[in-house]
């Protein structure tokens, strides 16, 4: 009989139980007013949700059609981004304490880059910055020719701790038919940079 392996009761509880990735889901639903800032009503959402302390093994989603409303990604185009310390680091410091799932490109000289920014890069939430590097050549020449001044040892350093964290998006670029470097030379080029195993590698003609 069914008493010999359950025990059949009523009692109060949800009316559906479903599962997601092997637990319990739980969904509750909401509408906002007609004129209701949902962008501000969402950001008050997170921030409550950040300070309620949840049991061990629950976690947290807000979902809905105001996803539309961010932006997926912001680039800031301009590969001197990281050459003043106070102005790159204060913007760091401001959108790592920004929610949501926007992304965020910097154009960065990467050998600039210092112990404090590694180890800052290293605590972002994953896929919040990416990092486009322009490599360009590891020719001496060639970069002396177009006025580059690039210290692969450094660049190499930095690239490969950034990677290690596995926080950031790297893009690294090459250009081919540089001045002073040939097919030979490129292929150093292109074989150092790939070493650095970047998630993109771009070569420009």
């Amino acid at each position: 009989p069914l008493s010999s392996i359950a025990t059949v009761l009523e009692t109060s509880g949800p009316n559906q139980i479903m599962r997601e990735d092997g637990g319990r889901r739980i969904v509750v639903m909401a509408n906002t007013e007609s004129g209701v800032d949902t962008a501000a009503l969402v950001a008050q959402m997170r921030q409550i949700i950040a300070g309620a302390s949840l049991p061990s093994g629950y976690r947290t989603s807000l979902e809905g059609s105001f996803r539309q409303q961010e932006a997926a990604q912001v680039k800031f185009v301009d590969r001197t981004f990281n050459v003043n310390p106070e102005h790159y680091r204060e913007i760091w410091r401001f959108l790592l304490q920004q929610p949501g799932r926007t992304g965020f490109h910097f154009e960065i000289v990467a050998d600039m880059l210092s112990e404090e920014d590694i180890e800052c890069l290293a605590k972002a939430p994953k896929g919040k910055f990416q990092f486009e590097i322009g490599v360009q050549s590891t020719n001496v020449d060639t970069l002396t020719a177009i006025g580059r001044t690039v210290r692969w040892d450094r660049l190499a350093q930095n690239v490969k701790r950034i990677a290690q964290a596995g926080k950031l998006h790297l893009h690294l670029d090459l250009i081919a038919g540089l001045p002073k470097e040939d097919w030979r030379s490129f292929a150093a080029s292109f074989n150092a940079t790939y070493s650095l195993q970047p998630d993109m590698l771009q070569v420009c003609p």
